[in-house]
């Protein structure tokens, strides 16, 4: 009889927007007492190979798992095969379109007066999907850059430069169809997750589309507290997965870290 295991299903690294390597991720998480871990860096599954060897020498499993941008929602995906083509072509495509993204809110920054390039970026993080924190890793590593910037932690450069706000807010981009989404990922025979939904939604109602199309279930991450609660409880309604997430960026996202062991035990569903 399966058991419930205490998890966090939604860990990033230097393979996307984190500041650890998959291997200080995976000995943080034995470390505090997890059973199973999800590197769900973003469109790419470097960083879960990364990461499976030292898994193997920390008693601790490792399932596969990345996070796909798609328009207003973020799936995670879970328990797939990893050499699936059609998933890692939809991975490289989307992979590409977010950084097309990136580089235009780059120019952005460059007609404001800010020395940063795309290419600086993109030699400094050659394998991961380039997004706003590897940008501003980037920024803060360049010494013709950080007069720009002074003193301002990560997340404050995040806000001044990234934000709504900002010099080089959020712009329109093409994404890959949600149904095309999930079928791929039930094709690589994983399951498809809705991240943070009360990020994207204040009505849980809003969802049932995703259910229509397909959806496995939702993530609960609970640093965010009663932000969940209509969610957990349109997941039990509709007798969906419910797993459970820090999105945890290592120190560049201090707010939201590892979870340890309490509310977030989950029978296997990956398996």
């Amino acid at each position: 009889m399966k058991s419930k295991r205490y998890v966090d299903m939604h860990l990033h690294t230097t393979f996307s927007d984190g500041s650890s390597l998959p291997e200080q991720v995976v000995k943080d998480a034995a470390l505090l007492g997890l059973q199973v871990v999800a590197i769900t860096d973003h469109d790419n599954t470097l960083g879960y190979m990364e990461g499976k060897r030292t898994a193997e020498e920390w008693n601790i499993e490792l399932i596969s798992g990345v996070e796909i941008t798609q328009s207003k929602y973020h799936i995670l995906a879970y328990g797939f095969d990893v050499e699936n083509e059609r998933l890692q072509e939809l991975m490289s495509l989307s992979k590409e379109r977010q950084e097309k993204v990136m580089e235009a809110r780059i120019k952005k920054l460059q007609k404001a007066g800010i020395p940063i390039t795309a290419d600086l970026v993109k030699r400094l993080f050659s394998h991961p999907r380039i997004g706003s924190y590897n940008t501003i890793m980037a920024m803060m590593t360049d010494p013709v850059c950080r007069p720009y910037i002074g003193s301002l932690s990560a997340r404050e450069i995040n806000e001044c430069f990234f934000g709504p706000n900002g010099i080089a807010p959020k712009v329109e981009k093409e994404y890959l169809p949600l149904a095309y989404v999930i079928e791929t990922i039930h094709n690589a025979r994983g399951k498809a997750i809705i991240a943070h939904p009360f990020k994207q939604e204040r009505d849980a109602k809003h969802l049932d589309k995703l259910v229509e199309a397909g959806i496995d279930g939702l993530e609960i991450q609970p640093n965010y507290g009663d932000k969940n609660n209509i969610f957990k409880e349109y997941a039990l309604e509709k007798g969906l997965i419910i797993t459970y997430g820090s999105d945890y960026h290592g120190a560049i996202s201090s707010s939201r870290p590892m979870l340890i062991k309490g509310e977030n035990r989950v029978l296997p569903f990956w398996q």
